[in-house]
């Protein structure tokens, strides 16, 4: 009976560290605003250049085996997803026409580690157009920064 109850105990202190350390984890993983804040911190500035600059923050997360390409994909670039993460494009000329430099940002949801991918057009994800249609350029949850002064 001794040895039952030593064995209850133990099992209980091991489930309830797994609880404590698994409620850590997920309070510490990188946010949307995480992501946000290290666009706008670390990856925007400075510009390449003098002129304005469009910055969009996916609202939700990627999973893996998503798939992100540049709209027109003469170079065969794609970026299969294998972990949760934030997807960020930095249009670094919004007024020139197409194509030109932009970047696409894949941030690690778990780390906030980033890669930057550079595109000559704006992403799709598995074939949909997130960021050029007139609701998310309208949307400032979407769109999270321009200093373009836009008169429609």
């Amino acid at each position: 009976m001794k040895i039952y109850m030593k064995l209850s105990a133990v099992f209980f202190m091991i489930f309830f560290v797994y609880n404590i350390v698994s409620a850590q984890s997920e309070e510490e993983e990188f946010s949307r605003n995480d992501a946000i804040d290290l666009v706008m911190s670390k990856i925007s500035p400075p510009a390449h250049h003098e002129g304005p600059v469009s910055i969009f923050v996916h609202g939700e997360k990627l999973l893996p085996g998503d798939e992100v390409e540049p709209f027109i994909n003469s170079n065969h670039q794609k970026i299969t997803i294998s972990n949760p993460s934030w997807l960020a494009w930095v249009d670094d000329y919004p007024t020139a026409g197409f194509a030109h430099p932009t970047r696409v940002v894949i941030i690690n949801q778990q780390t906030g580690e980033y890669d930057i991918h550079h595109f000559q057009w704006w992403p799709y994800l598995n074939g949909i157009n997130l960021f050029m249609s007139d609701s998310a350029r309208n949307n400032s949850n979407i769109m999270i920064y321009s200093d373009l002064n836009i008169i429609r």
